[in-house]
Order: C-alpha cells, then sequence, then structure tokens
C-alpha cells in the first residue's frame, strides 16, 4: 500500500517538474515553442536525474511518513544534489547554450511546489487522522461499560500460559517479521523454548543494556545491522550479556547483495545511474574524514553498505567467532559464538590511508603507513579464512 502511494507521489512530482519548466519558460523571453522544442530531450535526461535523486534520499517515504521538517530538509538536499549533477554534467560536456534561469529556476520553482504540496499533504492527513480518532474514541465512550466486561473476563480466563502456547505464540509474532526459512535456520541455533533467549528487532545498543537479566544464552536480533549507526557498541553490548559460548545472531545485507537488488529494482540504465549515486554516497563518502560527516548528516547511519568481509570482521574484533552463515531472502544471516571479551581498539583503521604496526630495528614497534587493499577490520579476519579455505602451497591463504 505504501509503495503504491510513494509511486503516486512520484508521478505528481514529475507533473511538479514539467509545470516549474513551462512556469520559467514562460517567465523568460522569447519563444516558448522554441524552447520546448530545444529542450525537449535534455528535460527528459533532467527528469531521470531528478527521479533518481528523490529516491535515493527517499523524498516520497518521508513526504508519507515524516514531519514538515523533515520534508523541507529532504526535499532541499535531494533537489541541491540533483542540480549539482546536472550543472556537473553541463560542466563537463562543455555545454553552454542551456539558459540558467530553466535550469535554476525549474529546480527552485519545484522545490517550492515541494515543499508547500507536501505541507499540505500532511497538514490535510493530520487532520483526517485526528477527525478518526475522535470518532474512534466517542464510539469506544459509548461501549464502555462492554468494554470494561470484556477486560474483567479476560483477566478471569488468564492463566498462567502453558509452554506449549509461549512457544507458539512466540513463533507466530516471528513469522509476522521473518519468513519461515530464516526462522528454521535461526531456531536451529538458539532455543525459542527459553526464556534464556532474547529476541529482539532493534537498531539501538539501548534495548540490549536496559535488559534486567545479568545474561543469556543467546541473543536474537531481526533488525539488519545496515541500519546500526554505532556497530561496534552494538556488538560489544552483546558481548556482555553472553556468556563464553553464548549465541549472537543477527542479519546484514551485504554490498554485493544490495548492488544486485538495486539493479534489479529500476529499470536498464536508470539502475546503473542510480547504483553510481548510491556507491558514491554510501560507500565512498564515509572513507573519508570531511565527507564522512556529510554522509552521516544525509543518512544518519541507516541503510549503510557493508561487506560481508567487514562485517565478519568487525564481530571477530568485538570477541565472536562465526559458527554458521547463510544467504536467504536477499540477507546474510550470521550465527556468531562469543570467544572473548571484545578487542576494542582505540583507532580502528577504515579509511584509504591505514596505520599499521611493524617490528622495527631491535625489536622496536614502529608504525607503517600503506594504501588500503583490504576490507575493514579484515585484519581480524585470519582465523576465519584460514578455516574457511586453509593454506596453499607457499603458505599463503587459498584464493587469497
Amino acid at each position: 500500500m505504501f509503495k503504491n502511494k510513494a509511486h503516486i507521489v512520484f508521478i505528481i512530482d514529475l507533473f511538479i517538474l514539467l509545470i516549474a519548466f513551462l512556469i520559467c519558460i514562460w517567465i523568460k523571453s522569447g519563444s516558448s515553442i522554441s524552447y520546448l522544442i530545444n529542450y525537449a530531450d535534455e528535460f527528459l535526461f533532467f527528469l531521470i536525474i531528478w527521479g533518481s535523486s528523490s529516491f535515493f534520499f527517499r523524498k516520497y517515504s518521508t513526504l508519507l511518513m515524516g514531519e514538515s521538517i523533515d520534508i523541507i530538509k529532504t526535499t532541499l538536499v535531494s533537489n541541491i544534489f540533483a542540480f549539482a549533477i546536472i550543472t556537473s554534467l553541463m560542466y563537463i560536456s562543455r555545454v553552454a547554450y542551456y539558459s540558467r534561469l530553466l535550469v535554476i529556476g525549474t529546480i527552485g520553482v519545484a522545490s517550492i511546489i515541494e515543499i508547500i504540496f507536501g505541507s499540505f499533504y500532511l497538514a490535510v492527513n493530520k487532520a483526517v487522522g485526528g477527525y478518526e480518532s475522535l470518532l474512534t474514541k466517542d464510539k469506544s465512550n459509548g461501549n464502555g461499560l462492554a468494554r470494561i466486561n470484556n477486560t474483567l473476563t479476560k483477566l478471569r480466563r488468564k492463566k498462567k500460559t502453558s509452554p506449549d502456547k509461549a512457544i507458539k505464540t512466540r513463533e507466530q509474532a516471528l513469522l509476522v517479521e521473518i519468513s519461515k526459512e530464516a526462522f528454521d535456520f535461526i531456531f536451529s541455533y538458539a532455543k525459542i523454548e527459553s526464556a534464556n533467549t532474547l529476541i529482539i528487532n532493534t537498531n539501538s545498543r539501548l534495548n540490549i543494556d536496559t535488559q534486567l537479566a545479568p545474561e543469556f544464552e543467546a541473543i536474537v536480533n531481526i533488525n539488519r545491522i545496515n541500519d546500526i549507526r554505532y556497530l561496534n557498541k552494538f556488538f560489544e553490548a552483546a558481548n556482555a550479556k553472553l556468556p563464553i559460548g553464548g549465541i549472537f545472531i543477527d542479519l546484514v545485507e551485504t554490498k554485493n547483495l544490495r548492488k544486485k537488488r538495486i539493479l534489479r529494482k529500476f529499470p536498464p540504465i536508470l539502475n546503473y545511474i542510480f547504483y553510481s549515486f548510491d556507491f558514491m554516497i554510501k560507500r565512498v563518502f564515509p572513507k573519508f574524514l570531511l565527507t564522512k560527516k556529510i554522509y552521516f548528516f544525509l543518512t544518519r547511519g541507516q541503510n549503510r553498505v557493508i561487506t560481508k568481509a567487514e562485517t565478519f570482521g568487525r564481530l571477530y574484533s568485538c570477541g565472536f567467532e562465526i559458527i554458521a552463515e547463510k544467504f536467504i531472502d536477499n540477507h546474510l544471516y550470521f550465527v556468531a559464538r562469543k570467544k572473548c571479551e571484545p578487542v576494542f581498539p582505540v583507532n580502528p583503521s577504515y579509511g584509504p590511508l591505514i596505520k599499521l604496526e611493524r617490528i622495527g630495528k631491535h625489536g622496536k614497534l614502529i608504525n607503517v603507513y600503506k594504501m588500503r587493499t583490504m576490507h575493514p577490520y579484515a585484519e581480524y579476519l585470519q582465523e576465519y579464512v584460514y578455516e574457511k579455505v586453509g593454506l596453499d602451497n607457499g603458505g599463503k591463504f587459498k584464493n587469497d
């Protein structure tokens, strides 16, 4: 239902862009017909970039679910990004005959209309929702005695829930969120019937730290780790609530799975344009000190791109070892076992230039700087790679 609404808003947005374009043509002196003819092909390309930027920054999702300030912020960020791409392409292709009024004006007018339309839509939606809530409240007040009686009846009937019923209820709740295949994989390693199995759906370590129980046999999180901003802290929180040998289960959309999803989601050509933007913002920006701040401002750490190697490397650095993994529903589910306390690296290497400790002359520790040739946190994966592939004849890992 939500996706259908987003598509409708997308069509409305393209219509708004066309209106803004026609307004700017009308304002500019000269023949309107000639501008329409000369800019027809370029305007279609403009639409592609505009639509790609809008989906990339989730402009339509924000309109349907956000607040007024979120609508303004997301709209401006998305439209400024589209403007930057368009003007960059104009500069690279050395095209000088395009009217700056039409390019800048179209984006400016469209942005104003979008913000007005979005705020109006949100206001109407809230008003309708409030009215429906009021009607519901009136109806419920009219049946107040009946509701009280029903509640008392339920309380009288409520006794100690049998273990089988508790397991069934837990299973039913989980199967709403995950597939049967994922459920079977997870609970072949964790006991669903045990009170010592913590099952959560979260991207915040707070939901682990605040558990009253000092320890669990297993922790199962069915929220993908791509949406966890402070990922190492989250893994460390899970480690702290598990004994040695305790099980931690979660899932990740790896970089390769993400690429396949994006290329399948959009039509040819458009899918590679979108993927290029996605790769630049979500993969390149976090690697550099300056653009990293821009990245977290735009994404808030949500929907990050992360490789399988980085995921497992982070887990090993946080005191876990991988004992099982399986691709299910375009995600990689993994089962990690607590092996020790976290390493707590002070300055984990992440960018393109890394610092490594090496033994120098007379056994003195020295720092060596080099360009990165491995995935972040790959230095913790020697044990995992050795167990998976073994050694080649020359003593190196196979398929290194």
